[in-house]
């Protein structure tokens, strides 16, 4: 299947990649492109998260317009329905969500979003071509997702 999203990637987008990759979509095709290309890539039918016009995207509210309750990871793990069985995955969407909403309002809850958000934003700079960056940046993720496991199953204080 083909996806979209936004060029010059950070947290929820590389991690939004992280989770189509291993849950949804294991051949998925996604390309990197400028934000006004978004609109027309979802009308044509193909997947695209974490933009403005994109079909995945932030949770919008009243009180935190664009930055609401969900960022697209957790957006796109509901729609798929990735979470319900998983604890490991709803914690590191929680953390997900710390890293890269938290930040905005100086919240990072749970405290792993901090790290992860300096992380994101180092890789941002090592690494300006998305390709390279997915390419250092992914096992990030995995470790992620392992620690998220150990920390729901052996309910520890990691």
């Amino acid at each position: 299947m083909k996806w979209a999203t936004r060029k010059n990637m950070k947290v929820d987008r590389v991690s939004s990649v992280w989770l189509i990759s291993k849950f949804i979509d294991h051949d998925a095709e996604i390309q990197y492109v400028d934000d006004k290309e978004i609109a027309a890539l979802t009308k044509d039918g193909i997947m695209t998260f974490d933009a403005a016009d994109a079909q995945f995207k932030h949770e919008e509210n009243i009180s935190h317009g664009k930055y609401g309750e969900k960022c697209t990871f957790q957006i796109i793990m509901d729609e798929y329905n990735l979470a319900a069985d998983n604890p490991a995955l709803k914690l590191m969407g929680d953390i997900i969500y710390a890293a890269d909403i938290g930040h905005r309002r100086g919240v990072f809850d749970p405290r792993e979003g901090f790290g992860l958000w300096a992380l994101a934003n180092g890789f941002s700079v090592l690494y300006p071509d998305d390709a390279d960056k997915l390419e250092k940046e992914l096992p990030v993720y995995d470790a992620l997702y392992e620690y998220c496991k150990e920390k729901v199953n052996l309910h520890s204080t990691i």
